[in-house]
């Protein structure tokens, strides 16, 4: 389910958000995404399980694939999303 643990691919030493330390080199860790992260479970409605999508996830193309009373918001790049990190 979304709200559990996720893995964290890596192929360095990237930061796994809310972890602390470097941990090993290349190794996956697995890792809880708060619930106002921006993350992607889905495009054009597939996996069908990843909709209606919730609050900060995406990639929505219109309001009926949102959770609800949210609303999609269409980006051209990096603009920020209320309420999302």
């Amino acid at each position: 389910k979304k709200d559990d643990l996720l893995c964290f691919s890596r192929s360095g030493i990237e930061s796994v958000p809310g972890c602390l330390g470097e941990g090993v080199s290349g190794k996956d860790y697995c890792w809880y995404r708060p619930p106002t992260m921006l993350w992607s479970f889905g495009n054009n409605g597939s996996p069908a399980s990843a909709f209606p999508l919730g609050l900060c996830e995406g990639d929505c193309d219109n309001d009926s694939e949102c959770a609800g009373d949210l609303k999609c918001l269409q980006r051209s790049a990096f603009e920020a999303v209320p309420g999302c990190e």
